[in-house]
């Protein structure tokens, strides 16, 4: 029989990585607003601007998280926030600092060709921390202390910005294509983008 302060131990060791996981997953909640918010401002002022190829964000419930989905000059984007915490990937490490060995939770956005969506491609990462903290791995390279919507702001039209001159646009093989229109004979986004380099 294991001793009873160990147990006790034990017990205040879970009971205490439970509340910081609850914590974290208020940040990323309040992260998830600012970012989608800041992506439909952006939209937004583009439609108003009288650009075509972008159109308003759609909100979507899908398994307990808020996924947004968009269009942006001929592919779909959606930003997916992921179950539970983990520790980023090591490769980020030196972005990261003291926080690489902390537990984070995750929103990733994807790309895919209209109708494809599993040609989906990773386009960035984002690690929300306890405190309010965050970084993007990307298309965007960034790191935050703090959550502020406008500093999200910024980083969106970054980001967004970068979608427009660094995701390519390749035509399918030639063994792919068909007279009839039909698999494959329309431009693809294949190009991956580079997620850590910065």
């Amino acid at each position: 029989m294991a001793r009873p302060d160990r147990i006790t131990k034990l017990a205040s060791s879970i009971k205490q990585r439970e509340k910081d996981s609850d914590h974290i997953l208020s940040q990323l909640n309040r992260f998830r607003e600012l970012l989608y918010q800041a992506i439909a401002d952006v939209l937004s002022s583009l439609v108003y601007k009288g650009v075509e190829q972008v159109d308003q964000p759609r909100r979507e419930e899908r398994g307990g998280q808020e996924l947004l989905y968009f269009s942006w000059i001929g592919h779909h984007f959606v930003c997916v926030p992921c179950d539970g915490l983990a520790l980023p990937p090591p490769e980020q490490a030196e972005l990261l600092g003291e926080r690489a060995d902390s537990p984070a939770a995750r929103l990733a956005m994807f790309g895919y060709p209209p109708g494809e969506p599993e040609q989906s491609i990773l386009v960035s990462d984002h690690y929300i921390f306890a405190d309010g903290s965050w970084c993007a791995c990307g298309l965007e390279l960034t790191t935050h202390s703090g959550m502020r919507a406008k500093e999200i702001a910024r980083y969106s039209l970054r980001l967004l910005g970068k979608l427009d001159r660094k995701l390519d646009l390749v035509w399918s093989p030639r063994h792919q294509i068909r007279s009839d229109g039909a698999d494959g004979s329309c431009p693809r986004l294949i190009r991956h983008p580079i997620l850590h380099d910065g």
